[in-house]
């Protein structure tokens, strides 16, 4: 993978790129970046063209204030990204969050997507899980702000945390924790664009080939979410990746990576 990086609506957006073959748009969730999706695409770069960004806001990509965080703005500015690379369409592939905007993309710009494939996403509607039952009581797990807080967010992501040497779990901590300001303004962002049904409610009307994927064991996004886009999404396939978490593009990466590629190669 070479990475890249390209100016869309005046903000700086680094982007990973690599492979041959039609292309793949991949979108990183909450919290994350372009890096997630790093072992899953080793499998995928050999059947495809991988375009995967760093959302603005997110990784090394310009910031953004919380009121261009919500789903609308960013998947408008997917497109603006895909318009900068002269890509007209692309399989879209969002995790999480990424989900949530890779489905309004879809909505709004059904010709810019080939495919959409939704992993552990949000739907329109609300559905209770470990972690909204703690933002509840007001600890938000996802904005860990000192290395035990970000211990239980691993836990709460993770049925079964991936092997990597202590180092990198201890740089990705300390990274996550100094960026704990910033990703509260993009979470509260994001909130409010959800609370303002910027995910489509209508979703009967998608035209858009879909597949719905999630993590058995996942305890962020309920599966209830995913269950719910496969059944109004019309036509749209669902995968239970089994004994997998929030995560599964980084726990189980090959995997994941097959049921992806099963589907794409089935609409071409």
């Amino acid at each position: 993978m070479r990475l890249d990086a390209i100016e869309v609506d005046g903000l700086t957006v680094p982007y990973l790129h690599g492979g041959t073959g039609p292309p793949v748009l991949l979108v990183h969730g909450f919290n994350s970046d372009k890096e997630s999706w790093l072992l899953t695409a080793g499998v995928l770069k050999r059947h495809y063209q991988l375009i995967i960004p760093d959302l603005p806001g997110y990784g090394e990509a310009s910031l953004i204030p919380r009121e261009e965080a919500g789903a609308g703005q960013q998947a408008e500015r997917l497109g603006m990204f895909l318009d900068a690379l002269k890509i007209k369409a692309a399989h879209v592939v969002g995790h999480s969050m990424g989900g949530g905007i890779s489905l309004r993309l879809a909505y709004d710009a059904p010709h810019r997507v080939r495919t959409l494939s939704l992993l552990c996403s949000p739907s329109p509607t609300h559905y209770e899980s470990p972690f909204t039952k703690a933002l509840k009581s007001g600890h938000n797990l996802l904005l860990p702000r000192t290395p035990s807080e970000y211990d239980q967010l691993l836990k709460l992501g993770f049925e079964k945390k991936p092997y990597f040497p202590s180092p990198i779990w201890a740089y990705l901590a300390d990274r996550t924790i100094q960026k704990s300001d910033v990703l509260t303004e993009l979470f509260h962002g994001w909130i409010d664009g959800y609370k303002d049904q910027q995910l489509p409610n209508d979703l009967e009307t998608m035209q858009v080939p879909t597949h719905v994927l999630h993590g058995e064991a996942d305890r962020i996004i309920a599966l209830d979410s995913s269950r719910e886009l496969a059944q109004r999404i019309p036509k749209a396939a669902f995968t239970l990746i089994r004994n997998v978490g929030h995560m599964p593009q980084v726990e189980r990466p090959r995997k994941t990576a097959k049921a992806l590629l099963s589907y794409l190669r089935s609409r071409h």
